[in-house]
């Protein structure tokens, strides 16, 4: 089991080994609009063995199209190349092709 805290963005997701993907929302308010007293809701999630847990920033999605749905693509990118080094190779060289 995984806990995590997603400040408000919702840009999570689970990849599972037999191919789904979950977005792992949240509910609280981002960060700079929620009070840090009120804290953030920590999450769980089960992780099997050769399942991925991916965070991302919203500048990895600006560089596809910016809606929720590019994560699904973003996602489909990891799938297509697994090893960590190489799927960030790809995300550094499609980000220095957007924003060049």
């Amino acid at each position: 089991m995984v806990e995590f805290v997603d400040a408000g963005h919702g840009l999570t997701l689970h990849l599972g080994r037999e191919g789904t993907t979950t977005r792992l929302t949240s509910y609280d308010m981002p960060l700079g609009l929620q009070a840090e007293s009120d804290g953030w809701t920590v999450q769980q999630v089960h992780l099997e063995p050769g399942d991925v847990l991916l965070s991302v920033t919203d500048g990895v999605r600006d560089a596809y199209d910016s809606t929720l749905a590019s994560l699904d693509r973003i996602a489909e990118e990891l799938r297509v190349q697994p090893a960590v080094p190489a799927f960030l190779d790809t995300m550094t060289a499609r980000i220095a092709i957007t924003f060049g």
